[in-house]
């Protein structure tokens, strides 16, 4: 298997996602929608789009969906808790 999809690649990965989109929910807001586009020369054109929402009692939420010329279209979720 590639060390791309090991666990700890894994886990970083999806840490990080949910920390910038947390990041972009606005003082006041419980969710946001961040559109990420791209261009390559060898893959063409990419766009992300990812959806999180604070659903409340520490629970986190996130869907994420994504296409690029090379690869194709994919898609994810996380759900995320974090308590005091």
């Amino acid at each position: 298997m590639s060390e791309i999809f090991s666990p700890a690649k894994l886990q970083k990965a999806v840490h990080e996602s949910l920390e910038q989109a947390q990041a972009a929910i606005p003082d006041g807001h419980s969710q946001a929608v961040l559109l990420k586009a791209t261009y390559s020369t060898d893959d063409g054109p990419g766009v992300q789009a990812v959806y999180i929402k604070r659903a409340g009692k520490g629970w986190n939420v996130l869907l994420e969906t994504s296409y690029n010329g090379h690869d194709g279209p994919s898609a994810g979720a996380a759900v995320a808790w974090s308590g005091k």
